[in-house]
């Protein structure tokens, strides 16, 4: 069995004149730390806005636009990620926490994930290719960071549950308590996945 978001990946594409893009291998670049550094007023917003039409293919003109460009592009993706795209989901939901107010870095690296789909386009969901070390047909694996990220103190957890090989169901998200050590952002996160 298998499941694939190409078309929904190439109709996303053509929709922002991304179709001839050039391919990225991640979907953020390795080490990416954001932060709320939006604009804080009118003139901020122009230059994020100018900065933005430059590299664009006429969709933005305004601070606006950019708002509704990455709105709009992170809710598709975060439909293909709920849809057969885990691959891409903490990305998404990464950049979810700040498209009310986008930075310039923000925008690209909305831009950066469409990238990422345009050269990996052909990634499917396949059920029974793959064997884990285990008699159970459903794995899970579970991690956690202890140091949360650039401005949190919350800790993440992540997880992945394979069924047949095949991933079904994945999260990253921030921990609802304040970790004292590695060990308890582990059981948190552990707790986590064995209530999902």
């Amino acid at each position: 069995l298998r499941l694939s978001q190409r078309e929904k990946i190439k109709v996303l594409l053509e929709r922002y004149g991304m179709e001839m893009c050039n391919p990225m291998s991640l979907p953020m670049p390795k080490g990416t730390q954001l932060s709320a550094d939006g604009p804080t007023g009118p003139e901020e917003e122009k230059a994020v806005a100018a900065a933005a039409a430059k590299s664009s293919v006429g969709h933005v003109k305004t601070y606006a636009d950019v708002i509704r460009f990455c709105r709009e592009v992170i809710g598709s993706i975060g439909y293909l990620a709920c849809w057969g795209r885990p691959d891409v989901r903490q990305a998404v939901y990464y950049l979810a926490r700040y498209q009310a107010n986008p930075s310039l870095k923000i925008y690209q690296l909305v831009k950066h994930l469409m990238r990422y789909l345009q050269g990996t386009q052909d990634l499917t969901l396949t059920f029974g290719t793959r064997h884990c070390d285990s008699e159970s047909s459903l794995v899970c694996f579970v991690d956690s960071n202890y140091i949360g990220d650039g401005d949190s103190c919350y800790s993440t957890t992540g997880y992945v549950f394979l069924y047949y090989g095949c991933p079904i169901l994945c999260e990253s998200k921030k921990q609802t308590a304040v970790s004292t050590s590695t060990t308890q952002a582990e059981l948190i996160a552990a707790s986590h996945a064995a209530r999902t």
